[in-house]
């Protein structure tokens, strides 16, 4: 069975296992693996700040370009008070509502589709990536290692 490693669970490693869940064949297992506390929004959409707006308007952040409005319909449904009312095509909003939003999708795929048997969400910091017979070992901090066909750096 292919293994594909992702070494970062921010915003565009969490991105990319949510596609390659949808493209590859279901015998193709992933493993997200991410050093901080939380997958999904990185640093980029992490912050707390208010004030802190995306530099896209709302209806052009899609994650999926085959769901162009899929960001502005998850704030139009979402309760969080920093949404701004009402919220349109242009408006600009806070960037760890984007960084939510990428949480939500991440969870929404583990819940719904049964994904979580093929994605395996690993908190750890990767300290190496090394050759062996089988394909690659990528090693963890705390002793512990992770044999994959492929990996990804999305750090």
């Amino acid at each position: 069975m292919p293994n594909i490693a992702i070494i970062g669970g921010g915003f565009s490693g969490t991105l990319l296992a949510l596609h390659l869940l949808r493209r590859c064949p279901g015998d193709v297992d992933i493993s997200l693996i991410e050093r901080s506390i939380s997958f999904g929004r990185g640093a980029a959409y992490s912050t707390g700040n208010p004030s802190h707006l995306l530099n896209v308007p709302a209806g052009r952040m899609s994650a999926f370009h085959d769901q162009p409005h899929d960001f502005l319909d998850w704030l139009r449904q979402a309760s969080d008070a920093d949404v701004p009312r009402p919220v349109t095509e242009q408006s600009f909003v806070p960037r760890r509502l984007f960084g939510a939003y990428v949480r939500h999708l991440l969870n929404r795929e583990l819940k719904t589709s049964g994904q979580s048997d093929r994605l395996k969400l690993i908190r750890g910091d990767a300290r190496d990536i090394e050759r062996a017979d089988s394909g690659l070992v990528i090693h963890l901090d705390r002793w512990r290692s992770i044999e994959t066909d492929l990996v990804v750096l999305a750090v």
